[in-house]
């Protein structure tokens, strides 16, 4: 298994390693699905891209995500059709929905039918990663895969040799 890591707080020279989580985003716009891709990618997300509905559900078939993240005005497939499909198709993936104009039917609890969140365009790189955190976060790895640059040469130090300097003086 591949693992990405992500600088540790108020410890710049260490890094903690994440098990990636799979996310496809799908959105008609070249631009926008690059923008969103390389975002999610930056913030440790592995990522696949669909152009639009029926290139997500073809992937969708084929590969198991951990989330859907889709554009809803798209031609082919829309973004709301395209989670109908996944609801009928039995799948349970959780679903973040964007567009800007986005008009949903609410449940009789106010929420969106079949939706994790709903995000409005335009919205900023720091938005998208809050929304796809608050739905998959990374999950960190247990405390022994922690790599730090110092701990290779205390590893390769002998047996016998002080480990730190001045402690025996």
């Amino acid at each position: 298994m591949k693992l990405n890591s992500v600088p540790a707080p108020r410890f710049p020279n260490l890094t903690i390693p994440t098990v990636p989580k799979r996310v496809l985003v799908v959105d008609d716009d070249v631009t926008f699905l690059s923008f969103c891709s390389l975002t999610l990618t930056r913030a440790g997300y592995k990522i696949d891209t669909a152009a639009d509905g029926e290139q997500a559900w073809e992937a969708l078939c084929a590969t198991e995500y951990d989330l859907l993240w889709t554009d809803n005005d798209m031609p082919r497939l829309t973004g709301v059709e395209l989670v109908a499909r996944l609801h009928r198709a039995g799948m349970t993936l959780p679903v973040i929905i964007a567009s800007g104009s986005i008009v949903l039917p609410e449940g009789g609890d106010g929420e969106q039918p079949g939706l994790a969140a709903v995000l409005h365009k335009p919205f900023t790189p720091d938005e998208l990663v809050s929304a796809v955190q608050q739905v998959v976060p990374l999950q960190r790895v247990a405390p022994g895969f922690i790599h730090h640059p110092e701990a290779a040469a205390a590893e390769s130090m002998s047996p016998n040799q002080p480990r730190f300097a001045g402690l025996n003086e």
